[in-house]
């Protein structure tokens, strides 16, 4: 990915908890390749759980 110019996110936060864009990551690759449209709310309960 790096050839291509994608740059990856940190994986974690400087205390060591997992960032926010990770997360986002982790719950829009649920059941690919075939992921389905999640609403503001589904990702906003992933990520406070």
């Amino acid at each position: 990915m790096k050839k291509y110019g994608v740059k990856m996110p940190n994986l974690y936060s400087r205390n060591g908890n997992f960032t926010i864009n990770v997360l986002v990551l982790v719950y829009l690759s649920f059941g690919y390749p075939k992921t389905k449209t999640i609403s503001k709310t589904e990702l906003t309960n992933f990520i406070r759980n």
